[in-house]
């Protein structure tokens, strides 16, 4: 799927590079985001794959049971909060899990850290301040 210029991406798709196995989860909607995400990633050196909403991210964890998950938290079926809960409570879950946020640090900080988030980043982010965190052991 081409994610250039579009504004949204459908709610049933969900990226995969053909022949890999990803070890790094985005869950986003927002296309512009997801593809920063992803080309940073990349650049460090991750296999990524993008899911638009948390069904897609649901499946992609159960198919893939990738590393790291960078994770919005608004989401056009849900909270990313519940799916953050959910892939923390999993046999093996991702050994980081980043919640990125458009709202206020300290409102939607505490709430993600407490779900289970590993680190927490507000929307504008620096990508490779992004990759650093994700890299964090």
């Amino acid at each position: 799927m081409d994610t250039s210029g579009a504004e949204s991406v459908d709610a049933d798709a969900w990226l995969v590079p053909a022949g890999t196995k990803p070890d790094a989860l985005v869950v986003e909607d927002d296309v512009a985001v997801a593809s920063i995400v992803r080309t940073a990633l990349e650049q460090a050196g991750y296999s990524v794959m993008v899911a638009p909403n948390i069904a897609g991210g649901r499946r992609a964890l159960r198919e893939f049971s990738p590393r790291v998950v960078v994770c919005d938290l608004s989401l056009p079926d849900g909270n990313g909060l519940d799916l953050v809960r959910e892939m923390k409570a999993l046999p093996q879950p991702p050994q980081r899990v980043v919640v990125l946020s458009g709202g206020s640090r300290e409102v939607a900080a505490v709430p993600a850290l407490e779900a289970g988030a590993d680190d927490f980043l507000a929307k504008p982010f620096s990508p490779r301040e992004l990759v650093a965190r994700l890299s964090r052991r």
